[in-house]
Parts: C-alpha cells; structure tokens; sequence
C-alpha cells in the first residue's frame, strides 16, 4: 500500500480542485436559471439540484469551526463576535446549519455542532 499513500496528497489536491470547479460550475447554473426566470417567459423552471447533500459553504465550514473550537454551546451573538460579521449574519448561517443538520439548539438560544453530523 506505500504507492497509494504517495499518491494521496496528489488526489486529495485533485479532489479539492474539481470540487472547487463543481461549485463554481452549480453558482453559473443557479445565476442563469434566475436570469431565464427573470425573463417571465410562462414554462421557464429552474433546473433541479441533482440529488445528494448540498453544498457546504466556507462560511458555514467557519461556523462549525467556532461551534467546535468553543467546546460548548454559543448564543449566535458570541458566534457573530467570533466570526467578526453582524449578529443577524450569524443567525442566518445557523439557521441554514440547523436546517441542514449540522448543529443543533442547546437551549433556548445556544447553538452546538450535532452528534451526528451529515458529511461535509
């Protein structure tokens, strides 16, 4: 197994590469479907999302970062601080990341990451 293990970082890189492409290429589709829209033509629908999980954003990755680094649950006021945006900012990316599973509430206003957290 030595000659995989060489070849690891190259795929890891490779990997990181193409999904950076993938992500780019699924921002192009998502501006021209709201360009078609935008047109008014009657029929014209948005093109559905293949299925699987969906992109994980780099602002989101940043606030399970801090949700784990703090190694208890967070008020979104302290995430919004830590992440240096305005608390409505963070509220939005928790939101999004208890709607996609990724934390949850701990309380009535504290976040934490989720015990099983879907894949990134």
């Amino acid at each position: 197994m030595p000659c995989l293990r060489s070849n690891l970082p190259v795929l890891l890189r490779r990997y990181k590469d193409v999904h950076r492409h993938y992500v780019e290429l699924e921002r192009e589709l998502a501006d021209l479907d709201r360009q078609i829209l935008a047109t008014g033509r009657p029929g014209a629908r948005p093109r559905r999302r293949a299925a699987g999980p969906p992109p994980v954003s780099d602002e989101l990755r940043a606030v399970l970062r801090v949700l784990q680094a703090a190694q208890a649950p967070l008020p979104p006021r302290e995430v919004a601080s830590r992440l240096g945006v305005p608390p409505k900012t963070a509220s939005r990316r928790l939101a999004r990341a208890l709607h996609l599973g990724y934390v949850e509430r701990a309380g009535q206003a504290s976040y934490r990451v989720a015990d099983a957290v879907p894949s990134l």
